[in-house]
């Protein structure tokens, strides 16, 4: 069984996923009412989750991408998935600074700390055809489905325009915009911040932003849990 999310909630790209995925196997979606870009793996836990149909296969959660993949493996409203794609996100998520703050990918975090394999995709975007874009999934799906791996799980950009990219490997670069902080006046004089990424850091050679955006590679990213480091970083407690 194939459970299919994303963080855009009903949109163009998780429909064509869904239609893609319908080729390999059982499957539905089910993805959040709203707009959940950023949220990473956040859970929701303050307040009642609540489900609606919205078409064939498709259901809405009033949570984020990685509440929709706990009540995908613990719910009994729907079959435990075997394996979860997450996607299709509207933009890219490269760099690691956007793979860990993407719900896109927080899905797949999430997935893979309850050992369901998962596979993460996004769209650089920009004018395509979409039924080059949809073979474009069906090849990274087709490959990949085969016999997903334990313990690590992918983050897969697409270009814009893939019908003549590779799928290439590529690590991520630490940043791909920095942070601009806007300080405003509302009406009454009151201050308040408009905060977003602004572009323009250089794209470094070999990484998974020059691979997608100078190359024009389908780019494969293997992202695994561990961050602890080792009892020699905590030396300095233990003197």
């Amino acid at each position: 069984m194939i459970l299919v999310t994303n963080d855009d909630g009903d949109s163009r790209g998780v429909r064509l996923l869904l239609e893609v995925a319908k080729e390999f196997g059982e499957v539905y979606a089910l993805i959040p009412e709203r707009q959940q870009s950023g949220v990473s793996k956040r859970l929701t836990f303050h307040k009642p989750l609540r489900v609606n149909k919205i078409g064939e296969d498709l259901y809405t959660l009033n949570g984020t991408p990685a509440d929709c993949v706990n009540f995908g493996i613990f719910s009994d409203d729907f079959p435990k998935p075997d394996i979860v794609l997450s996607g299709i996100n509207d933009g890219n998520n490269i760099s690691l600074h956007t793979i860990m703050s993407s719900g896109t990918v927080g899905a797949g975090f999430e997935s893979l700390l309850h050992g369901i394999p998962s596979l993460c995709i996004s769209k650089e975007r920009g004018e395509n055809n979409i039924e080059e874009v949809k073979e474009a999934v069906r090849r990274v799906v087709g490959k990949w489905i085969k016999n997903p791996p334990n313990g690590v799980f992918f983050n897969v950009n697409i270009p814009s325009n893939p019908k003549r990219s590779e799928i290439v490997f590529a690590e991520p670069q630490d940043h791909q915009y920095t942070i601009n902080m806007k300080k405003r006046k509302d009406p009454n004089g009151k201050a308040y911040y408009w905060v977003h990424g602004e572009r323009g850091l250089e794209k470094e050679k070999g990484k998974d932003g020059y691979e997608l955006k100078v190359n024009n590679n389908i780019v494969i990213t293997p992202i695994r849990i561990k961050v602890t480091g080792t009892k020699e970083d905590c030396k300095i407690f233990l003197k």
